[in-house]
């Protein structure tokens, strides 16, 4: 998250800003994770309603601006709001959360929500492995099997445009920005030495997010899957291998 924010310099691209400072402006955030996204929404844009929703429960349900709301739901179902409901609508980070032949209709049901002249936002991860980390190499090779295992499109990122322009209520050509950030300590330039911290901090995030998952799969052991990631930790900074995201977004006709 915090990579994505700092490198796109903000929590979104699509042309909302505006809209969003509106009185009664909505906002609907799918598969919002621990919802650190909705809860910077709801801070930088008080008079506009967030929604946020998670099949996982791990989002806060007390402490948090009044104007966030969280549930739990199943992004493979319909959407429990009504058509043209909102200003911007983002999901970001399903790779592992969706089939790939579930992306079209999840798409089409992002966009049946969103307001005409509103925005639907999507956010992947470019997939590849970054092997002069041994440790980093070896959790790539589970997570890749665990992806495969669930029927995903690994390389969803690059067919983001795609998903959003086969959707009838979306305008066409979408909009596709990506960023590249390595990982690597960097002393020398204040702002890459910056960006590579919070990549790093943000894939560490990451895959502790999936130890529950890996270590229920049995594909390693509690204490090896932190071993492994501290390794990974630490190895990055050393590391010449980049990540890339995609940001793909389309205008509500």
């Amino acid at each position: 998250h915090y990579m994505l924010r700092y490198a796109y310099q903000g929590n979104f691209l699509s042309p909302v800003d505006e809209a969003l400072k509106s009185q009664g402006a909505m906002v609907l955030d799918v598969g919002c994770g621990s919802g650190i996204w909705a809860l910077e929404m709801g801070t930088d844009y008080p008079h506009a309603t967030i929604h946020a929703l998670d099949l996982a429960p791990v989002f806060p349900t007390s402490i948090k601006p009044t104007n966030v709301h969280f549930q739990i739901h199943d992004a493979t179902t319909p959407l429990p709001f009504p058509d043209g409901t909102f200003d911007l609508v983002k999901m970001r980070f399903l790779v592992v959360g969706l089939k790939k032949e579930q992306w079209p209709a999840v798409v089409a049901e992002l966009a049946r929500v969103t307001k005409p002249g509103g925005y639907v936002e999507l956010c992947e991860p470019q997939w590849h492995a970054v092997d002069d980390v041994p440790a980093m190499a070896k959790l790539h090779g589970f997570l890749t099997t665990l992806i495969q295992a669930k029927g995903a499109d690994i390389h969803v990122a690059s067919h983001l445009d795609t998903y959003l322009a086969s959707t009838p209520l979306l305008a066409t050509p979408a909009t596709v920005k990506s960023h590249t950030a390595g990982f690597k300590l960097d002393p020398t330039d204040s702002r890459r030495d910056r960006l590579a911290s919070l990549a790093r901090q943000d894939l560490v995030a990451g895959l502790k997010g999936f130890k529950p998952v890996l270590v229920g799969m049995g594909s390693v052991s509690s204490e090896e899957y932190d071993v492994l990631v501290e390794e990974v930790e630490e190895g990055l900074k050393r590391s010449e291998k980049t990540w890339s995201t995609v940001v793909a977004f389309a205008k509500r006709v």
